[in-house]
């Protein structure tokens, strides 16, 4: 007893610390046990804050949980945090944590009681020595037990807007973890996917009226992806997105309709650079443009309109004598060729692999198209790859 009274209440935390550690496991978020707000990062990667059990969660009363969270949202060190949607917590029960913090003490005791046999400043008996490792085995057992069963809240902060389009107060919101779960990192990410606290899959539609209700207004059509992405992570009313490439998936699911948005890599007093409606394609975010659907439609209407005016017309053409590349020209009745449209086009062109998908979108939404608009036309094309490996 005297042994478990003389415990340094700091290595009491610093055992509940490498516990937490052993029970967490592997997962997609980046974990910060006990750590200072000043050395958790303010960047755009998911992070779960474990907060020390001094900090712990209560359904009544004061909670320190949610006041060391706060915080630890509001300021990373003397610097304001910027990327506040990044941010989960998870807090010890504070019904739980004497308990816990008990059985750690006892713990240290017991391997304090072993180094002390080992280096000779204690005899006991076989018997004795036996008891004292079987003691320390079940208090270490125990711990890992009940740190399962302590740290089991966790905390999402969220933020609404009201009808008259002011922010609600920061809420905080506590969802209970299964202590028996395998693994608390897959348990957690299991709770925050079902209770959407991390979105893994996005559907366009919901990317569609994140835009439309925050972006597309007072005269704006457009929007840089990766400005929606970095607002995403900055903002509570946002989605909390797993990383940039569910948004990236979500802006590929919804290509290839005409109903979310237009794509295009830049835009100038010409119009639209890599335009597309209603393709399916694999877009970069990287100065990718989201436009609003209407005004994408119009834009596509009178690209169409514009290509279709500025089409050759009246081009001689000149008579086959390199194989069937080109067609003769028809002739009149006095023998003579009259002068028309030409009626054959072909073409090749080099691919950048690297580039090759906005490529080959920008040579079907430039070239094809004038083609394949045309009633009564026939397109072929044909794709060539070669490909070499020294091995």
């Amino acid at each position: 007893f005297s042994k478990k009274a003389g415990v340094d209440p700091r290595k009491v935390v610093d055992a509940i610390k490498d516990s937490v550690h052993r029970v967490m496991g592997s997962g997609q978020m980046d974990v910060h046990v006990f750590t200072p707000a000043s050395d958790i990062p303010d960047d755009w990667s998911l992070r779960l804050v474990v907060l020390p059990p001094s900090t712990a969660w209560s359904r009544s009363g004061p909670n320190a949980a949610r006041d060391a969270a706060a915080a630890i949202l509001r300021m990373r060190g003397e610097q304001p945090r910027q990327k506040q949607n990044r941010l989960l917590f998870l807090a010890a029960d504070a019904d739980q944590v004497m308990h816990l913090k008990d059985t750690v003490r006892a713990l240290l005791a017991w391997r304090s009681i072993e180094a002390d046999i080992k280096d000779g400043r204690l005899n006991l008996d076989t018997l004795q020595v036996r008891q004292a490792a079987q003691n320390r085995e079940q208090a270490s057992d125990t711990t890992i037990r009940l740190v399962r069963e302590t740290f089991r809240c966790l905390i999402a902060p969220s933020q609404t807007t009201k009808p008259n389009g002011e922010l609600s107060e920061i809420e905080w919101e506590m969802f209970s973890l299964n202590p028996a779960a395998k693994g608390l990192t897959h348990e957690i990410e299991r709770v925050a996917s079902e209770n959407e606290l991390v979105i893994r899959e996005w559907a366009p539609i919901h990317l569609h009226n994140i835009l439309k209700r925050w972006y597309w207004k007072d005269g704006v059509v457009d929007v840089n992806a990766v400005d929606v992405w970095q607002k995403s992570c900055q903002y509570l009313y946002f989605p909390r997105l797993g990383n940039s490439h569910v948004m990236q998936s979500a802006i590929a699911a919804g290509a290839a309709s005409r109903d979310f948005f237009g794509l295009a890599y830049g835009n100038d007093e010409t119009g639209y650079r890599g335009f597309s409606l209603g393709e399916a394609t694999t877009p970069m975010m990287d100065a990718l443009l989201l436009i609003e659907p209407i005004h994408a439609a119009s834009f596509h209407a009178r690209k169409i309109e514009d290509e279709k005016r500025d089409a050759p017309v009246g081009i001689p053409e000149q008579s086959a004598s390199r194989g069937d590349n080109q067609e003769q020209a028809p002739s009149s009745s006095d023998g003579s060729a009259t002068r028309g449209r030409p009626t054959r086009y072909y073409g090749t062109v080099e691919l950048d692999p690297v580039k090759a998908t906005l490529q080959f979108s920008k040579i079907v939404s430039e070239l094809v198209e004038l083609f394949s608009s045309t009633a009564g036309t026939k397109v072929n094309i044909r794709v060539d790859i070669q490909a070499e490996d020294p091995r």
